[in-house]
């Protein structure tokens, strides 16, 4: 039947098998795209911990501290009193009563809000980096190797298949907004909103600064859900023009080191 139809039609038949092909190509260059966004998602996580960590253990100023006394009864430490970060005696503070030997202290510290930015700020800019090296080079090699495949009309132009490999590798980052507005609704738990931010950690600093004050999804604002529904723009848009730019043979990396060497 096949090669009949071939017989009768062969350029349209052909240029059938090369689309059909061609569809099923894109989706399985999507679902590896999502794999690897999916690994870079769990590698910005780990830097922004990384980051987290690092900076609060080098640069937390000492708040205060928290005063402890043993109970025999319960065998629990139970919280006497806080000091101020001079370590002095609140009023009230029945330290000065109890022998030194039977309290413990323990020093509250915290980054001050300019450390934090600087914090979230650098962590945002390596993720951003990071992830964004991951797919462009990623889609690039899929646009480069197109150029001979279109050539011995193997799989038909199409410019816009970055784009389209970007939207099938976004299909979970689109399922998990869909929670977002369900939460938002109030139809699922409004708390889903820390967890987003998780599933989202390419974009954690700056969803951070998109919720503001909001603790859960329902006191979000329509301007603020619009800002997360962005954010989630952003993979087909990289694979979009990485794809173009790879089907174009044109290399970034080597044209920014070529002027900066004239």
């Amino acid at each position: 039947m096949t090669d009949l139809l071939a017989f009768f039609m062969p350029i349209r038949y052909n240029n059938l098998i090369i689309e059909i092909s061609g569809c099923t190509d894109l989706f399985g260059q999507g679902v590896k795209l999502f794999s690897k966004f999916a690994i870079g998602i769990l590698m910005c996580l780990f830097v922004y911990l990384s980051f987290n960590f690092a900076i609060t253990a080098a640069f937390s100023d000492t708040a205060g501290y928290n005063v402890y006394r043993y109970n025999s009864e319960t065998g629990k430490e139970e919280l006497i009193c806080q000091h101020n970060e001079n370590d002095e005696n609140p009023p009230g503070c029945s330290c000065a009563e109890i022998p030194e030997e039977q309290l413990s202290k323990i020093r509250i510290t915290e980054l001050s809000k300019s450390k934090q930015t600087v914090s979230m700020v650098l962590s945002q800019i390596f993720c951003f980096v990071m992830m964004t090296g991951i797919l462009y080079g990623s889609v690039w090699e899929i646009g480069n190797k197109d150029i001979s495949a279109v050539k011995f009309q193997r799989i038909c132009e199409n410019k816009l298949r970055g784009l389209v490999i970007g939207s099938v590798a976004s299909f979970g980052s689109f399922a998990v907004y869909v929670l977002l507005l369900l939460s938002s609704l109030e139809i699922l738990n409004p708390k889903f909103l820390n967890t987003y931010r998780l599933l989202n950690s390419h974009f954690h600093s700056i969803l951070t600064w998109i919720y503001g004050t909001a603790q859960t999804a329902n006191q979000l604002s329509v301007v603020q859900l619009i800002l997360c529904f962005a954010l989630v723009l952003y993979l087909p848009l990289v694979s979009a023009v990485a794809y173009y730019l790879g089907y174009k043979d044109i290399k970034l990396l080597e044209k920014v080191v070529f002027k900066k060497k004239l």
